[in-house]
């Protein structure tokens, strides 16, 4: 139950420093209590009262385990409600771009990226807290981010007209960005190695060195979820 609450505690932290830093790119961050007022039209507002319901339920549930207050049947409703509410935050937090409708932030591609990126970040980072299921939730991040990899193969490969959205932001993935676009996929897989490599042999610092190549092949990654996204031409614009 310790160990649960501690993971548990974890995710409520991580949640809380997700909802502070996304204040911080506002013009007037004093007002930011405003932005709760939005929920009915604004994805940001929504991904603001979903990650902070999160981590109200998670810290919730995180007390509950580790006081071993409430019944068994309460602490996993609260799990599930943690759970349910958290993965909404995901969904606002993607859909922010989706609403742009620009291709590159296309729901198969954002709602998918930033799913991925959260199994394969969260199961390892609290692997080492749940020993009972550690080859478990190490497995779970390597399945999410071998998926992850090959969709964004396959946006590198497929053959898209060059002149459309997505064959310009392959051009970029794989010119100006090509770089970049070969430390994601090295780093991605040195950290998919060291996972696997935890899962053989359940050495904690291959879990850490997994954790952090993984995450920094994710911080690549969302680099180039941004820079490689092109404005739509306007209708009988000139081609170049």
């Amino acid at each position: 139950a310790v160990a649960t609450g501690t993971s548990t505690a974890l995710a409520a932290a991580i949640g809380a420093a997700g909802v502070a830093g996304a204040f911080l790119h506002l013009g007037r961050p004093m007002v930011a209590w405003r932005a709760v007022l939005g929920v009915g039209h604004s994805w940001f507002s929504r991904e603001v009262v979903a990650l902070g319901g999160f981590v109200a339920l998670a810290g919730a549930h995180a007390v509950a385990t580790t006081t071993d207050v409430g019944a068994g049947a309460a602490q996993g409703a609260l799990a599930i409600a943690a759970s349910v509410v958290g993965a909404a935050g995901i969904v606002c937090s993607g859909m922010i771009y989706v609403a742009t409708k620009r291709t590159w932030w296309a729901p198969r591609f954002t709602l998918a990226k930033f799913g991925l990126t959260a199994a394969a970040l969260g199961p390892p980072l609290v692997a080492p807290l749940v020993v009972a299921a550690g080859a478990t939730l190490l497995s779970i991040a390597v399945l999410a981010l071998t998926t992850k990899l090959a969709l964004e193969a396959t946006v590198l490969r497929r053959g898209y007209s060059q002149e459309s959205d997505l064959g310009r932001t392959q051009r970029l993935l794989t010119g100006v960005l090509g770089s970049a676009t070969r430390w994601r996929f090295g780093l991605a897989g040195a950290g998919i190695v060291s996972l696997l490599g935890a899962i053989a042999g359940g050495a904690l610092v291959l879990v850490v060195l997994g954790v952090l190549l993984v995450a920094a092949g994710e911080f690549v990654e969302r680099h180039q979820f941004f820079v490689a996204s092109v404005a739509p031409r306007m209708p009988g614009g000139f081609r170049r």
